[in-house]
């Protein structure tokens, strides 16, 4: 068998449906939601799929319009979170979706898509998931033991599932980033400690508790935009303001380009030469890219939005058509 990871799944011997919950689990059970629009999907979270006698599996649900993967999904539910170049590896940007209780670790994969390395709960509402790295043993976990939280690859593995009815679940058969969210499905990230889910057996998660939603409604982002940026001696200012919170809270702000993020700051206005643009964000040559903020209140619920900047060449010496002006501005940054 040719087994290989595609996101939150490996192939199994044999692909057949799992068994059926005991209550059939739907959409209308949900209490948390996020995102806007008329389509609408349920992501559940089994930490310990063997123990129905544990509080371990929990929902939260999802709305949009248009496509949407369930690599959209997590993210846009994940509030305590990081995009990472490899398990344990350098922090790509944060993950700042409406829930700060739930924590994710995901991971940059070029050739299959990105997967789900972690997941944590703070079972206990007590301040929120944080994910700490121990230096001496080079692993990874939650800063307060009392969470939950699994993450690994050869120790275990998150399966993923989907059901259409919320009783019976079967294998995904793709990964995160691959899978297309249609109204109505439900998405499981199952803990698979055991591999079963590797030699075809089932393990369906257990009957899921609704993710209770936060107290105060999460902050408003404002990118404003869009930007530009002269490579040769320009500056740019990104403009937060606009930016605001229901509740009154402070916020702290998070600028992205492309997939590196700057660390965050609590002014609104963030002024860059072109020097200190690439080395927060990388090298860049002429063209658009995607600029996102993310801004965050006092109690760590997160709001996010989206804008772009264009890099526009160094001053030509020579006469020539735009498109011959562009090569030869490339050709001189060489």
């Amino acid at each position: 068998m040719n087994c290989k990871r595609v996101g939150l799944v490996v192939c199994a011997a044999a692909c057949v449906a799992l068994g059926p919950l005991a209550h059939a689990f739907t959409l209308d059970d949900v209490t948390f939601w996020t995102g806007t629009g008329t389509q609408r999907a349920a992501l559940v979270i089994d930490w310990d799929p063997l123990d129905a006698g544990t509080d371990s599996s929990y929902a939260w649900g999802y709305k949009w319009d248009g496509g949407a993967l369930g690599e959209d999904m997590v993210r846009a539910l994940s509030g305590s979170g990081d995009f990472r170049a490899a398990p344990l590896g350098t922090v790509l940007g944060p993950i700042t979706g409406s829930d700060p209780r739930l924590g994710v670790q995901l991971i940059r994969d070029l050739s299959w898509g990105n997967y789900v390395y972690g997941l944590g709960y703070d079972v206990d509402n007590d301040g929120g998931f944080e994910y700490v790295i121990d230096p001496v043993t080079s692993t990874g976990g939650p800063a307060d033991p009392d969470d939950l939280y699994h993450e690994g690859w050869f120790g275990g593995y998150w399966n993923l599932q989907t059901s259409t009815d919320g009783s019976n679940w079967a294998q995904s058969m793709v990964g995160l980033t691959s899978l297309p969210l249609t109204d109505g499905l439900l998405v499981a990230s199952v803990w698979d400690a055991e591999f079963r889910t590797f030699y075809g057996q089932d393990l369906p998660p257990g009957e899921p508790r609704p993710a209770d939603p936060p107290a105060g409604g999460p902050p408003v982002a404002e990118a404003n935009g869009p930007y530009t940026i002269n490579m040769y001696d320009g500056t740019v200012t990104l403009d937060a303001t606009g930016s605001y919170d229901p509740d009154g809270d402070d916020l702290a702000f998070v600028w992205a380009v492309g997939d590196h993020a700057a660390a965050e700051m609590t002014d609104p206005l963030y002024t860059l030469s072109w020097a200190d643009f690439i080395s927060t964000f990388g090298y860049m040559g002429c063209g658009d890219y995607a600029v996102t903020l993310s801004v965050r209140d006092t109690t760590g619920l997160w709001g996010a939005d989206a804008s772009s900047i264009t890099v526009t060449p160094e001053p030509c010496t020579l006469m020539l058509l735009a498109g011959g002006c562009l090569a030869l501005c490339r050709r001189r940054r060489r």
